[in-house]
């Protein structure tokens, strides 16, 4: 399984995770923050059909990413309607993650992803439209939490089986448009050979008590604060017969690859309580 970052970045994470592992109720409060852990499931409510701004209506029948390095992140930017980020007080207890795992950086267009106050280590084969289908459980500090961020990473032999159609996607996708009486079958293989960096995902969210419901994770074929769909500017009308999205020469790929790789399309969603 091919690993990636430098050896310094990988070590701090790999400390992280160990200091998260070990933590348990018994730790001095007075040393150690508050936390909480909270189960992470998948989250398919934002895989509803969709009408692109060319007049398509697009269904996805299939969704599956392989995502590494969850984060919880709290402050930053990640869009302008879940309100004003949280200041740290002046005299408050430092915060012991920081600088275990650092702070996200922005991407172009955006501020930056927050601090980091939650993380979910490890590497994890999503079916994205598997709704409920559990990905972990992530250790967190107590407070608001207003985004998540993590990596999309192609996937490997050591992830899915030889000859699936995921295999070499960092997000695969399958589905169909539809406009008038045309229909037009997809697949979309989007590789991401360096990795893509989801920052700032919205997650509006207070973390408090032992127990609380679990949080999801979405992907979103319509953008919750925009017009835009995922879909935009993928040629349809170009297709002969079926439409198979992949490589980096083709610029409805590329056009694809980009809005999948923005936290535009991607929410955290808190679950109701079983």
């Amino acid at each position: 399984m091919r690993t990636f970052g430098s050896p310094q970045r990988m070590a701090r994470r790999a400390l992280a995770g160990a200091l998260l592992s070990t933590l348990t109720p018994g730790c001095d409060e007075a040393q150690d923050a508050p936390r909480v852990q909270r189960a992470v499931v998948v989250d398919a409510s934002g895989l509803a059909a969709v009408s692109t701004a060319e007049g398509w209506q697009v269904t996805v029948s299939a969704a599956h990413a392989v995502l590494s390095d969850l984060q919880l992140t709290r402050g930053g930017d990640t869009h302008a309607g879940l309100g004003p980020a949280p200041v740290q007080p002046r005299g408050a207890p430092l915060n012991p993650l920081r600088w275990l795992v650092g702070v996200a950086h922005a991407h172009p267009g955006h501020g930056a992803g927050g601090e980091t106050v939650g993380s979910l280590p490890g590497r994890f084969v999503v079916d994205l439209a598997a709704d409920g289908a559990p990905l972990g459980t992530v250790v967190a500090l107590t407070g608001p939490v207003d985004g998540l961020s993590f990596r999309l990473s192609d996937a490997t032999r050591a992830d899915v089986a030889a000859g699936a159609p995921a295999l070499g996607c960092g997000l695969y996708l399958a589905g169909a448009a539809t406009r008038g009486d045309r229909t037009v079958p997809f697949t979309a293989c989007l590789d991401f050979p360096d990795d893509a960096v989801i920052e700032g995902a919205p997650l509006g969210h207070t973390l408090s008590g032992a127990t609380g419901p679990a949080l999801g994770l979405t992907l979103t074929l319509q953008d919750p604060f925009e017009p835009d769909t995922l879909f935009d500017g993928v040629d349809f009308d170009a297709a002969a017969g079926a439409l198979d999205l992949r490589g980096d020469t083709d610029p409805s790929t590329n056009r694809l690859r980009r809005a999948a790789s923005s936290h535009d399309h991607w929410r955290g969603t808190v679950r109701a309580e079983e």
